[in-house]
C-alpha cells in the first residue's frame, strides 16, 4: 500500500501549531497531522464539532466533583482509584 502526498495550503499560523506539537511529542508533521486526521475525520463526516475548552472543563469539573465525593465518602479508596485510572489510560490510551 503506497502512502501518496497530498498538498493542502496552511496559515503560518497553522503550520507553526503543527511544527510545534510535532515538536513537543518528537513525531513528524505527517505523523501529527496524520493523528489530528484520525480524530477529526469521524467528527467531520458526522458533522460534529469539538471544543477542546469546554471539553477540559467538563473534564475538571467532573474530575473535581468525583475528587470531592470520593475523599468525603470513601477516602480509603482514593488513592486506589488514582491507580485504577492510571491502569485504564495504559490500557485503553496509550500510543502503540
Amino acid at each position: 500500500m503506497s502512502n501518496p502526498p497530498v498538498t493542502l495550503r496552511l496559515s503560518d499560523e497553522q503550520r507553526t501549531a503543527i511544527e510545534l506539537a510535532a515538536s513537543d511529542r518528537g513525531v513528524s508533521r505527517s505523523e501529527i497531522l496524520r493523528q489530528a486526521l484520525i480524530f477529526g475525520i469521524p467528527l467531520a463526516a458526522a458533522s460534529h464539532s469539538f471544543n477542546i475548552t469546554r471539553v477540559l472543563i467538563i473534564l475538571e469539573q467532573l474530575s473535581a466533583s468525583m475528587d470531592l465525593i470520593v475523599t468525603r465518602e470513601h477516602p480509603d479508596y482514593a488513592e486506589k482509584i488514582i491507580d485504577i485510572a492510571h491502569e485504564r489510560v495504559e490500557a485503553h490510551h496509550a500510543q502503540r
